[in-house]
């Protein structure tokens, strides 16, 4: 299947199967209005299909400011609550920060956690974990470690609950 929307540029991270045999994902969309620096810039994506990829309906995710843009990395579906949990990566300014959301069944954005920093820069997966919460990985940009002028990246876990509070990172 392909999903166009006017000239909007979409590209998708995670696919998974929804509660109703359906499917979400999840990923970016690049809008065509000018952003920072006049560079265009992304909102988080999520798109709802039926079990034969039709498009049932789609959800865009703003950041406040225009420089500001993010990315949906990894999407599953809580088997009891039917909460959609996306994880991915926000740009504040020049600065990259991890996001969590938490998302009703059809979409509408409970919680976002993340945009301080304490969850790291970049979470890439999530998985639910047998006690009902939820571990996320990703990556920690070590500003202090500095290898030929370049930031090093650390290995970064946090656990949370299905609201998204932090239970340890």
């Amino acid at each position: 299947k392909k999903y166009y929307v006017n000239n909007d540029e979409f590209f998708f991270t995670s696919v998974t199967a929804s509660a109703d045999n359906g499917f979400l994902i999840t990923g970016a969309v690049q809008t065509t209005t000018p952003g920072y620096n006049g560079h265009p810039f992304s909102a988080a994506y999520l798109l709802k299909t039926d079990a034969n990829g039709n498009k049932l309906w789609d959800k865009r995710f703003y950041k406040s400011n225009l420089d500001e843009t993010q990315v949906g990395q990894k999407i599953i579906q809580d088997s009891v609550t039917k909460k959609i949990i996306i994880v991915g990566t926000q740009d504040v300014g020049t600065t990259q920060y991890s996001n969590i959301m938490i998302l009703d069944s059809l979409g509408n954005l409970l919680v976002q956690k993340g945009a301080n920093g304490l969850l790291g820069n970049i979470l890439s997966d999530v998985i639910k974990l047998n006690d009902g919460n939820y571990l996320a990985s990703g990556v920690y940009i070590h500003p202090e470690h500095i290898i030929n002028s370049y930031t090093t990246d650390k290995s970064y876990l946090v656990k949370f609950d299905i609201n998204g509070s932090q239970i340890f990172s």
